[in-house]
Order: C-alpha cells, then structure tokens, then sequence
C-alpha cells in the first residue's frame, strides 16, 4: 500500500510544532527574563531541529510548484540535517563563518543579530538529524526496522488483501 504525502506535511508532526513554539518562546521571552546557559541551549536544540525539516519542506514545495519529481524524504531529510549540522558547526568554531552568518541574519532580519561562538553548543547537532529520525520512524515498518525484510508473516494481512478476497 503506498501513502500520497502533501508536500512539506512533515512541518505538522508534533515535534516540530513544538519545536518551533519553543524556539518562538525561548527567543522572545524565556532569554529576555533569564539569559542564561538554558535559553541559549534551548534554541540551539529547538533550532536544529526545525531548521532541516523547514528546509527539506521549501524543497518539497518547490519541485511540487514546478511539476518535478520531489527526492525522496528521508534522504531529503538527511541532506539538509547535514548541511545544517556543517553550517552550525561551521558558524560555532570558524570565525569567519560567524561573521558571516550575522551579517547575512542581519540583512534579512533588519537588525543586528548577536552570535555567541561557543564550542560547547556543539552538543545540539544531533538534533539536525531528530526529523530524519521521525520520519524514518514513523514510515518504516518494525520488521524493516530490525532487518526482516524478505520474511512473510502469515498472520498479517493487508487491507489490499482482504478487499481483494486473497485471505486464507
């Protein structure tokens, strides 16, 4: 059975709601009232997060805009976690990349943007990879998951099965 995906639908699962909602929150609010290490994380986290999935999503609604073939999600999902992940790193350890990176926020955001290069922000990279991860989750089968593919189990049947009278 094959699912029809809408493109960018993947910017509702819950996660990346939340995400989202957080970085808003952390970044207008919780840093004003407490600028600490915690809000600093926060929108690292929620950031990378987001970020891959948005992207990946713009892609999709590009090709579905111009009538291309859309790549294949997951990989999708993995190229723009990386190329966040490469960025991040990039703008947290190089400094010419973080000056680069608050010039161009500036331009686009109409103000200065502060960047703090700190190494230990770093930690929050894996979370480029957290919508891959959903997704990959979320639309593989258990078996395929832990390697059975190949194995038939007959004590599952499909819908297509049982609509096509193939039981028994």
């Amino acid at each position: 059975m094959t699912t029809k995906t809408r493109p960018a639908e993947m910017l509702t699962h819950p996660a990346v709601i939340a995400s989202l909602g957080l970085l808003i929150l952390n970044d207008h609010l919780l840093k004003e009232q407490f600028h600490n290490a915690l809000t600093g994380k926060l929108s690292d986290f929620a950031g990378l997060l987001f970020f891959p999935v948005f992207v990946a999503s713009a892609v999709e609604v590009g090709t579905w805009l111009t009538g291309r073939p859309a790549p294949e999600r997951a990989r999708l999902l993995l190229v723009a976690g990386s190329l966040t992940a490469v960025g991040f790193i990039g703008i947290q350890t190089f400094e010419p990349m973080t000056d680069l990176y608050r010039s161009v926020a500036g331009l686009l955001t109409g103000r200065p943007t502060m960047v703090v290069a700190d190494p230990t922000d770093l930690l929050a990279v894996p979370a480029c990879f957290v919508g891959w991860w959903l997704y990959a989750g979320l639309t593989v089968s258990g078996d395929q998951r832990h390697g059975l593919t190949g194995q038939t189990d007959k004590r599952q049947t499909s819908v297509e099965d049982l609509e096509a009278g193939c039981v028994g």
